[in-house]
């Protein structure tokens, strides 16, 4: 499908060097899920890989993952950075990858109006896409979602909705916001796996710093 401009701009960054394990089959798992439901969702959007230091010994991703055929909705486009620049960074020769960095790279070569930035291992959630496929954001809020880990046992060969399904019955924790303490944000605070009852502490000891210590008013 050819498209003007896309609604929404997806980042995300990568090597191909196996990290976290199983990698090429989590990144293909990713980019046919995004091709899938952009269709499905009528998502007009631009995925932005960026491949960052890639191996030299090693297929570039450009030539291993899934492409958008013609009448699909998704485009993809590959950014490649290379040994080179990544090596004037500090401990360069320690992190293959310095992923924020790279995903600012997509992020200052975007076409869409909106950036959503993620990983290459997500799956995302059909009203996810219908969310983002409606397009009804504000230009000064940021916006996000909580995620869920599942294992790896997605099969390939079962289609989004089977994925999604498995994907709902196999939580192993959810990160993030919880509709039951709507003042804080568990994973930041470390409180993702301790007891509801500490959680509720934090959450009020939140509200009552509201009480006390209120936003500054506007000039």
């Amino acid at each position: 499908m050819d498209m003007e401009k896309p609604q929404l701009s997806i980042i995300a960054a990568s090597r191909n060097d196996g990290h976290g394990g199983n990698i090429m089959k989590r990144m293909r798992l990713f980019v046919n899920g995004l091709i899938d439901q952009c269709n499905r969702h009528r998502l007009n959007a631009e995925l932005i890989i960026v491949e960052w230091n890639p191996p030299a010994d090693r297929p570039l991703l450009q030539d291993l993952l899934p492409r958008p055929g013609a009448g699909d909705r998704l485009r993809l486009r590959y950014i490649e950075v290379p040994a080179e620049i990544h090596s004037r960074y500090r401990l360069s020769t320690e992190i293959p990858l310095f992923q924020m960095i790279a995903k600012n790279v997509g992020i200052r070569r975007a076409t869409a109006d909106f950036i959503l930035c993620t990983n290459i291992d997500l799956l995302f959630s059909d009203p996810l896409c219908r969310i983002l496929a409606a397009g009804k954001f504000r230009a000064d809020t940021y916006y996000r979602a909580n995620r869920c880990d599942v294992p790896d046992g997605i099969d390939p060969e079962w289609d989004i909705g089977r994925q999604l399904e498995w994907c709902g019955r196999n939580i192993i924790r959810r990160l993030g916001r919880e509709a039951r303490f709507p003042n804080i944000n568990l994973e930041h605070l470390g409180l993702s796996e301790k007891a509801a009852y500490k959680k509720w502490i934090f959450d009020k000891m939140a509200l009552l710093t509201r009480f006390l210590w209120p936003r500054a008013k506007k000039q």
